[in-house]
């Protein structure tokens, strides 16, 4: 079954009643927690700014288990931008002239010798165009400043995405840390609620949590290129 932010919702809600009544002994239910009112779209809100802090939380941290869930496979065009994602990228691929049936895995060379190899395949041991059939050319990458360069024919590699509508991809164990950090998303200026002290701290401890389940050594689809570094 698909992550659903409707439960995070009546969740929230649920455990936000526990800790609030009215003077009657009635429960707030969704409109007011204490003398602070909240509307639905509010709520709804808090449950998708919960929700996307912890795709990014594991789109952003390297070798997460649950990284995958986002992979989307980028294209990656000689000296221009990678696309925009979370992380790192993973090792390229390179088809290395047009029509090949295969992909080589990318090898990292320097800037200046991807641009060497691109400009003058005649002063190597190729003597044969990079992007050509049978050139030894083919199959390098480099990155500097975000800025993708390659050898052979074209390249792709996979890289993190999510748009706010990616949360369904969530596992369901996530469904605690997202009330907590809905739940901690209503405190309003001046509310001075031990609800609110209790649940901000569980939530941040909660994200520090799901960054720490990265691995030091990620998978070989899971290596470079991460979007803020300006890898070189």
């Amino acid at each position: 079954m698909a992550f659903d932010l409707d439960t995070v919702k009546k969740q929230a809600i649920a455990l936000m009643n526990l800790s609030t009544r009215n003077l009657d002994g009635t429960p707030v239910y969704s409109t007011a927690l204490g003398d602070t009112s909240y509307g639905a779209s509010e709520i709804a809100r808090g449950a998708q700014n919960a929700a996307t802090s912890i795709m990014r939380a594991i789109c952003e941290t390297d070798g997460h288990p649950h990284r995958y869930f986002f992979d989307t496979i980028l294209t990656l065009t000689h000296q221009e931008k990678i696309p925009d994602h979370y992380g790192s990228i993973g090792v390229p691929r390179i088809t290395p002239y047009s029509g090949a049936g295969y992909a080589l895995t990318g090898k990292r060379k320097s800037v200046e010798e991807i641009l060497s190899y691109r400009a003058n395949p005649n002063y190597y041991y190729s003597k044969i165009a990079h992007d050509a059939a049978g050139s030894k050319l083919a199959g390098y990458y480099a990155i500097e400043n975000n800025i993708f360069y390659f050898t052979g024919f074209s390249a792709d590699a996979a890289g993190a995405v999510f748009t706010e509508s990616s949360y369904t991809a969530l596992p369901d164990s996530y469904y605690p840390l997202a009330i907590e950090l809905t739940i901690a998303a209503l405190k309003k200026d001046g509310d001075l609620s031990d609800i609110f002290a209790y649940y901000e701290r569980r939530s941040m401890e909660g994200l520090q949590v799901v960054r720490a389940q990265g691995t030091d050594q990620p998978s070989p689809k899971k290596t470079i290129g991460r979007r803020d570094s300006g890898d070189k």
